[in-house]
């Protein structure tokens, strides 16, 4: 039930995932309208701010009702920053694939013209995800606790999706457990030493801050 969001410059892609085969429409704030016509209708209301492609799962296994994902998906918009009956969107529940789920196309501006910054950290989706969990009466999701010390921290399989993502997991893992660096320099030449032969660089990330990034 994380809120799991893509940023893109106009709605084509978001609309494209809302009209997938077996969509249903669980609501919104905008009048549905054909594929085209909604793209353009969005893009006009961005005038020129990011139409954002929020995504919610349920637990393989698991199904809601229209109307229930009209509730988690209201509390979803809330609590990652948006006013959910003042911001422009549209949402389509999917049950048929492997998960039930839903998408949306959200405006990141206002009716009025206010343009929204949603709160997109990992430690408030975090917090939106163990709340979603706690409303559903569904298991609270374990996550890394900064005041709890441990060297091998929880790792969500959604990370681990490409065999580089897990061969950079299992030698961050060995180091950490093994080495214990102490410094980025001792820990950028464990890194080189282990099976991945991973380096590690400085980046811009896409809020224009500087990352960490293992190549």
């Amino acid at each position: 039930m994380r809120p799991y969001m893509t940023f893109h410059k106009t709605a084509q892609a978001a609309v494209a995932y809302i009209f997938d085969d077996g969509a249903e429409i669980i609501g919104g704030t905008i009048p549905v309208l054909p594929r085209r016509r909604l793209s353009q209708y969005l893009d006009h209301l961005a005038a020129g701010h990011d139409i954002i492609h929020m995504t919610l799962s349920l637990p393989e296994g698991l199904r809601a009702s229209s109307g229930q994902w009209t509730r988690i998906f209201l509390t979803a918009l809330r609590e990652t920053g948006f006013p959910e009956f003042a911001t422009p969107w549209l949402a389509a529940r999917h049950p048929g694939k492997s998960c039930d789920h839903v998408h949306s196309a959200i405006v990141s501006r206002t009716f009025s013209g206010w343009v929204v910054r949603p709160r997109v950290s990992r430690k408030n989706t975090d917090r939106v995800h163990g709340m979603l969990a706690r409303h559903l009466g569904l298991e609270k999701p374990v996550y890394f606790d900064p005041k709890i010390p441990d060297l091998t921290p929880p790792v969500p399989q959604r990370n681990l999706t490409t065999d580089l993502r897990r061969q950079l997991h299992t030698d961050l893992d060995s180091v950490f457990r093994h080495q214990q660096p102490r410094s980025f320099p001792e820990l950028d030449a464990a890194m080189e030493l282990a099976p991945g032969e991973f380096r590690r660089t400085r980046v811009l990330n896409s809020h224009r801050t500087k990352s960490d990034l293992w190549v």
